[in-house]
C-alpha cells in the first residue's frame, strides 16, 4: 500500500543522481537507437528514472521481507527496542 508514496519520496533523488552522472541523457540516446532497430522496436522502456525507481523498491521490499521472515522465524532476531515493543 506505500508503494507509491515511497516511490514519490525515491524517484526526485533517483532523477538528480541520475542526471548529476549524465545517465538519462545517454539512456535516453541508446532507447532512441534501439527502438529503432526491428527486433526491437516500441518494446523498450525509455523512461530510466522510473525503472531505476521500480527496481530500487523493489530491493527495498526484498529487503524488508527477508527481515520480517527472519523475525517471525526467530525472536531472537527482534533486536531494537522498537521491534521488541511491536511483538509484545
Amino acid at each position: 500500500k506505500s508503494g507509491d508514496k515511497i516511490a514519490a519520496l525515491f524517484k526526485p533523488e533517483i532523477s538528480s543522481a541520475l542526471s548529476s552522472v549524465d545517465a538519462t541523457r545517454s539512456y535516453d540516446q541508446l532507447a532512441k537507437k534501439a527502438a529503432s532497430l526491428p527486433v526491437v522496436g516500441e518494446s523498450i522502456d525509455t523512461d530510466l528514472t522510473d525503472y531505476v525507481t521500480n527496481k530500487a523498491l523493489d530491493g527495498l521490499f526484498l529487503k524488508l521481507a527477508e527481515q520480517e521472515k527472519a523475525i517471525r522465524e526467530n525472536p531472537a532476531a527482534r533486536t531494537t527496542e522498537l521491534l521488541q515493543t511491536l511483538w509484545k
